[in-house]
């Protein structure tokens, strides 16, 4: 999948924070991000995993560096910072499920092409069916991690509660009868302090997380690519069944022609083939 800033951004912070050597360098990355990219303070310590005041602190140095240091700097990925991001009342970030709806759209037509002739559907089914199969397995994994920190973060950290179905983009009556399962029902839920929440996350087996702000960083990011496996989901499926009906024809005596090579180049039956035909 295509990376957001935020992914790039992270993955450079991570490799140079694990190089020691390259300490006066990070502090310059951090500091053109900070002035250049228009990154803010809160979202590069989220990042790093530290706090505001050394990321500041940071950023000081990094605007101090030696012509050298500065010329490595320059040649680290700058993007600009994503817009700013709606937060519960408990400050767990939200992801904007529109501008990945959007994205996700142009990147799935981009990576199928435009407008095919006839003699090029098949190899566009192909690559559209194998973008299907790519993503489903993703949407199962990022299911099952939401939920395994979306009850961390109701056991260990208590005053994201209320705001963890929004953040996490879940349908209501679904978090709500997956969080009943998995601890207990919301009437019992909110009669709880945090030690009875710590007994409750033991008798259910909810691990301690290594730290509560790392666990909601995970829970954004988790959910952003949940949001993005689903969006493409989406957009693939549209521009498959385009495929489809353009390829599949009545013939003569008004039956579907093409049904079982089409059915084999996507990985559907016959039947759902005729599905996808007669529903447009």
């Amino acid at each position: 999948m295509p990376e957001g800033p935020e992914a790039v951004v992270a993955r450079q912070l991570q490799e140079l924070q694990a190089d020691r050597e390259r300490s006066a360098v990070l502090s310059g990355y951090v500091a053109a991000l900070i002035d250049e990219a228009g990154w803010g303070v809160e979202q590069i310590a989220g990042l790093l995993g530290a706090s505001r005041q050394s990321v500041s602190k940071r950023r000081k140095q990094g605007r101090e560096l030696a012509g050298e240091q500065r010329a490595d700097v320059q040649e680290l990925p700058l993007p600009q910072a994503p817009a700013k991001e709606q937060r519960t009342r408990s400050g767990l970030r939200i992801p904007d499920a529109d501008e990945i709806t959007a994205r996700e759209s142009a990147w799935v037509r981009a990576e199928v092409g435009g407008a095919p002739t006839a003699t090029e559907l098949p190899a566009r089914l192909k690559v559209v069916a194998s973008l299907l199969q790519e993503v489903e397995g993703v949407v199962d994994r990022c299911r099952s991690e939401r939920a395994r920190l979306a009850w961390i973060l109701t056991c260990f950290d208590p005053r994201a509660g209320q705001g963890l179905q929004k953040a996490g983009h879940w349908q209501p009556d679904e978090f709500f009868a997956a969080r009943a399962a998995a601890l207990a029902p919301a009437a019992e839920l909110k009669l709880m302090g945090e030690s009875e929440l710590r007994t409750l996350a033991r008798a259910r087996a909810v691990e301690a997380p290594v730290d509560v702000e790392s666990a909601r960083v995970e829970y954004y990011q988790v959910t952003v690519e949940l949001l993005t496996a689903q969006a493409r989901r989406r957009a693939a499926t549209e521009v498959r069944d385009a495929l489809v009906r353009q390829y599949v024809k009545r013939d003569a005596n008004g039956r579907w022609k093409g049904v079982t090579e089409v059915a084999g180049w996507i990985g559907r039956s016959q039947s759902q083939v005729t599905q996808i035909c007669d529903a447009g």
